[in-house]
């Protein structure tokens, strides 16, 4: 349903899937927002931030490392210590932005050899109250496509998932 939703605008949209029923809760207490290197990403982390403020409420920013688990990859010691550098970058940025918006940012890096489930689990470990991540919808056929760890994300998350879309091209501007 978010993919379908993300799909009919044109614009930078935010859009909350809610598990099972809607309840009253008012603003989020905890918040993790997965980090990573793009567009989406960033505006994913400004909500975050914004609504951290509003609340007030804590952020954790999280990038997790993919590491192949033993199925015929080899990745050698000194790219995986550059990707956890990379990672630590990264969310120290993601600290430094939070910072300048006002709001404190606890800061993780994480190993798995999945992304999606590593960021799942830490949603469903009762820790957070809400999800915030940042996608690209694109077309794909008939139906929109925001990218299998965002889908994998959405159908396994107990939490809130609010998703910030950015489109791969957004619409000329009027004069």
């Amino acid at each position: 349903m978010v993919d379908r939703i993300l799909a009919l605008v044109e614009i930078p949209s935010i859009v909350v899937r809610f598990p099972g029923v809607i309840e009253e809760r008012g603003l989020p207490g905890n918040i993790l927002v997965p980090v990573t290197a793009t567009r989406s990403a960033r505006a994913a982390e400004e909500f975050a931030y914004s609504l951290a403020k509003r609340g007030p409420a804590q952020v954790t920013a999280l990038h997790v490392v993919n590491r192949p688990q033993n199925d015929g990859v080899l990745i050698t010691q000194a790219s995986y210590e550059a990707a956890v550098e990379a990672g630590q970058a990264l969310v120290s940025e993601a600290a430094a932005l939070g910072e300048q918006l006002g709001v404190e940012v606890e800061t993780l890096v994480e190993t798995a050899p999945q992304a999606e489930e590593a960021i799942v689990a830490r949603a469903n470990s009762g820790e957070h109250d809400l999800l915030v991540l940042g996608a690209n919808p694109r077309p794909f056929g008939d139906r929109p496509f925001l990218g299998h760890r965002v889908s994998y994300i959405l159908e396994n998350a107990r939490i809130p998932v609010a998703v910030v879309g950015i489109p791969s091209r957004l619409p000329a501007p009027t004069h």
